[in-house]
């Protein structure tokens, strides 16, 4: 007996050089249009379990410091050569990178004002921890090694470097850093702002 039609081997279904390779080329392409659906199948299983993965874990959030609590990475503090220590404000501050001097400069902080939907200015507190070893320097406003950095108890005295930051004649580090700058903008509410029309 021979084996059904679809199995037989392309050079035994061909009658003359021309059928032959014209069959050749639609197997050919019969085949790779095969290879590419199974490749389409298994990307949609994959994409199929990326997506129910992501499903199943929560998305990370990073949340705001406060003094009470800072928003550091899980097992963040034992890299820090003491206790975590909390009390660190950003009020009153300019935007700008703080280290915190209550944790050996090992801590920093980002204050970020902004205006909220009710036209009050806000401050957000962001809080970073540097690698093993490693400690803010205020004056290079970046993690160093302790040897490099400047002694952390002075780091205060370079909190006025945040003033570069939105500065756009003035080199940063150059000379005696810029004056705070004054709001260039009032915030007020829609009451206030209808009494300077009456």
């Amino acid at each position: 007996r021979s084996p059904p039609h679809h199995q037989l081997p392309v050079h035994r279904l061909c009658c003359n050089t021309t059928t032959c390779v014209i069959n050749s080329t639609v197997h050919y392409y019969f085949y790779l249009l095969d290879i590419m659906i199974a490749k389409c199948a298994i990307l949609g299983l994959i994409a199929a379990g990326m997506v129910g993965l992501s499903m199943s874990f929560p998305e990370r959030i990073k949340r705001d410091s406060t003094p009470e609590e800072y928003e550091l990475p899980s097992n963040a503090t034992a890299v820090l050569t003491r206790a975590l220590r909390t009390g660190f404000r950003c009020d009153n501050r300019v935007y700008g990178y703080y280290a915190d001097i209550d944790n050996n400069c090992e801590v920093f902080h980002i204050c970020y004002p902004y205006v909220d939907v009710d036209l009050a200015i806000r401050m957000r507190m962001f809080s970073f921890i540097c690698g093993s070893g490693l400690v803010f320097d205020q004056e290079k406003m970046v993690c160093e090694r302790k040897e490099d950095a400047i002694p952390c108890e002075a780091s205060n005295q370079f909190y006025d470097y945040n003033n570069y930051f939105g500065q756009v004649e003035v080199q940063f580090r150059d000379g005696e850093p810029p004056a705070t700058q004054a709001r260039d903008f009032q915030v007020q509410t829609a009451a206030e702002l209808g009494q300077n029309f009456v």
